[in-house]
């Protein structure tokens, strides 16, 4: 196939913006069958479109800093960035790096397929870099970059930057400090692992430091500022939006930690719809939630205020239940941190 042939796949400049956002929802069912957990349809999501001139530039400089550095200047892909995927792809003998451009993902996001996004084949990485040059060569960057972070998932059903400002600062996306702009971009990368919200805070506060310093190689801040900038977020107090996860809240959570880890945030998000089959037995993690309750009531007195279980089968390794706290809703125990990852004594 030619690279006329793909590039003929690529839309008119009115019709990019109505192939954004394909989505069917992910489902995560327990070992019997039943749904546990239901990913939201983006449109069911926070999302409020705003144009280029309406988002932070600190922002769009640490989107492009940590993203792709030389988004202004290359021709919608990195050849150095591919010889290199390419080198390491075939000592591996399969994909493990995708040296993907700002660009090259909004190719992907909006103009392949679902199936295809989620193909990891040297055919549709081709594919993906023939279309990003045509984009490029169609398209001014500002626009590409507007769609892509309009496209992008933040988690907790933020996409879009303004959704994720809302979100995550309560702020307008044109408003977003250097700090909270910088904490910001490092998100899309595994939305669900650094979640502030959801026990991956320490996490995302690494993430936000490489951010960091990735725009201070770039140029774009100093060294103090990025120091400012770090504290600014430590000290900054997470508010965490109510999730509707009424059963295993912990367990969904770490499947879909465990998912993105694996296959990218796009299978989870924006693929064909997943069914994810897990070991949890629902009548086990009714016991152990009731245990975990009952067992921290039992030694109030002695100052005890959260808990946690797991139950594992020793000959399979299935988790059969899994509670990460005695109260995910209850903020004074910061019950939507597990507590069953943390690096504990068992007890």
């Amino acid at each position: 196939v030619s690279y006329v042939a793909i590039a003929n796949q690529l839309p008119s400049p009115g019709e990019l913006q109505t192939r954004q956002t394909a989505f069917v929802s992910s489902k995560i069912l327990d070992r019997e069958g039943h749904l546990l957990y239901e990913v939201t349809d983006p449109q069911g999501g926070r999302r409020t479109k705003v144009p280029l001139g309406e988002i932070s530039q600190h922002l769009i400089n640490a989107t492009v800093a940590t993203e792709d550095r030389d988004f202004w200047l290359h021709p919608g892909f990195d050849p150095i960035a591919i010889l290199r995927a390419i080198y390491y792809n075939l000592s591996e003998r399969r994909i493990v790096s995708g040296a993907s451009t700002i660009t090259q993902q909004v190719a992907r996001n909006v103009l392949l397929t679902p199936e295809e996004r989620v193909q990891e084949t040297a055919w549709r990485k081709i594919k993906e870099v023939v279309l990003a040059a045509e984009l490029t060569r169609t398209y001014p960057k500002d626009t590409i970059l507007e769609i892509y972070l309009n496209e992008l998932y933040y988690g907790n059903l933020a996409y879009g930057i303004q959704a994720a400002a809302e979100t995550y600062f309560g702020v307008d996306a044109a408003d977003l400090t250097l700090a909270q702009a910088s904490f910001l971009a490092g998100l899309p990368q595994l939305p669900a692992t650094y979640d502030p919200f959801g026990g991956g805070l320490d996490l995302a506060l690494a993430r936000h430091e490489d951010v960091l310093a990735l725009m201070g190689e770039a140029g774009h801040i100093t060294h103090t500022e990025a120091a400012l900038a770090a504290a600014e977020i430590r000290d900054y107090e997470f508010k965490a939006p109510q999730l509707d996860l009424a059963t295993a809240p912990h367990f969904i959570t770490y499947v879909r930690q465990t998912l993105e880890a694996t296959y990218g945030p796009e299978a989870l998000y924006r693929g064909t719809g997943l069914r994810v089959y897990t070991t949890l037995d629902p009548r086990l993690q009714t016991l152990a939630e009731e245990s975990v309750r009952d067992g921290v009531a039992a030694l109030a007195d002695r100052g005890a205020t959260n808990g946690a279980l797991v139950v594992i089968d020793p000959a399979t390794g299935h988790i059969k239940a899994m509670v990460g706290s005695a109260d995910f809703d209850d903020e004074e125990i910061d019950g939507q941190v597990n507590v069953a990852l943390r690096c504990r004594q068992p007890g």
